[in-house]
């Protein structure tokens, strides 16, 4: 419920949600969606320092096969770019390319960085 409010922009009830439940740990079988969750609110709030460390966690224990993988990458981007971290924004594009060719999210990249 916290990701998908998070995704429909409803910060709100996704940060209320976020706040009626422990952290979660890494065991936890929400805790990738959680992570997802934690990372989009914090960006919806102007806090990339926050997103990012949800996303960062979430993108390492991710398998590339995972179906959220490629948001991931766009995600993460988005937070670097905005963070001022070009090279380690430039380094996730190179890595989305290879193993995300024909994502939406890519394109979706693509079309908003005029590339």
């Amino acid at each position: 419920a916290c990701y998908s409010s998070a995704v429909s922009g409803d910060n709100e009830s996704a940060r209320a949600l976020l706040s009626s439940i422990d952290e979660l740990e890494r065991g936890d079988e929400n805790f990738l969606t959680y992570c997802l969750a934690r990372g989009r609110v914090g960006y919806s709030e102007g806090d990339v320092r926050e997103g990012l460390r949800y996303l960062s966690r979430a993108m390492v224990l991710t398998t590339v096969e995972a179906s959220f993988k490629a948001e991931l990458y766009y995600l993460l981007i988005q937070g670097y770019q905005e963070s001022g971290d070009a090279t380690a924004a430039q380094r996730l594009v190179g890595e989305f390319e290879i193993f995300y060719p024909t994502s939406p999210w890519l394109e979706k990249y693509r079309s908003e960085n005029g590339v």
